[in-house]
């Protein structure tokens, strides 16, 4: 027997030999091409695998949806900074706004409502609180959000987030909306006694405080030789001409009772002769 014959017994069981057929022999290869592992085992480990890339699909989700609500909320606070600027409101009234907005926020009381309609609503809100009352026209003028939406909005946002708001008087307004009307102060102090005369005899019982305060005005710029137009005064008050006329005629019916002598010293020429007849 040659050399060669007597290692081929030897050769045919070394660890992975292969015969002269193409088959494996011997004790099978070590390691892991050797299939060593059960299939119990190669289950944990896939089943790990998987929820070690769940997790981290979900913190990813987790960290976007989180970017996207503080680029919202930037967002949000910077249209209402924006508008409150726009409409030379106190610093305050702004961040009152960006407050209750971020309690909608986090009360989740946005959903199935415009943001813009939150926004206004916040705005308007915020004026209340901080007495420098903006009337529903104001708000929509600037935001153009329609006012049966902020209306609608206002009423849930007041009633879910429990917001005092003191309600809004004509006096409220005369200062300011005498301001736009390039009025001098006599202009505007006879309308405040107006308005008190006429609160006192229920004169414009009913009506609403942006009428009351309009018409006291209109009459109040006649009675000093400083008239202002029905059409002028109703864009400032943000209510129709034909409302300031009507409540206006209210006031020239009883405009004996109502315009006393103090009210005619207010200015040296105020007269009532110069009232337009309705």
């Amino acid at each position: 027997m040659s050399t060669a014959e007597l290692a081929a017994p030897h050769r045919a069981l070394l660890p992975g030999a292969i015969d002269a057929a193409g088959r494996v022999r011997g004790p099978p290869l070590a390691g892991p091409a050797s299939g060593s592992s059960s299939p119990e085992q190669r289950s944990a480990v896939l089943a790990r695998a998987m929820r070690s890339r769940t997790q981290s699909q979900s913190a990813a989700a987790a960290a976007a949806a989180a970017q996207r609500h503080e680029q919202g909320l930037a967002r949000a606070f910077d249209g209402i900074s924006e508008t409150c600027a726009g409409m030379d409101l106190p610093w305050g009234v702004a961040e009152a706004a960006r407050e209750l907005f971020r309690r909608v926020e986090a009360e989740n009381l946005h959903r199935g409502k415009s943001i813009d309609a939150i926004m206004a609503t916040c705005i308007f809100l915020a004026c209340r609180q901080k007495a420098v009352p903006r009337t529903f026209k104001e708000i929509c003028a600037l935001t153009q959000v329609p006012r049966k939406d902020i209306g609608r909005t206002f009423k849930f946002l007041k009633e879910k987030l429990g917001a005092e708001t003191s309600p809004v008087s004509s006096d409220d307004l005369m200062a300011r909306f005498c301001a736009n009307l390039s009025l001098l102060s006599t202009a505007q102090e006879c309308a405040v006694l107006l308005n008190q005369m006429a609160k006192r005899r229920d004169t414009l019982a009913g009506k609403s405080p942006v009428s009351v305060a309009g018409a006291c005005i209109y009459m109040a710029s006649h009675l000093v030789g400083q008239p202002r137009d029905a059409r002028v005064v109703s864009h400032v008050a943000g209510v129709s001409e034909v409302t300031i006329k009507n409540s206006y005629k209210l006031l020239f019916a009883d405009r004996h009772h109502l315009v006393s002598d103090q009210i005619l010293r207010v200015h040296p020429a105020a007269s009532m002769d110069f009232l337009p007849v309705p």
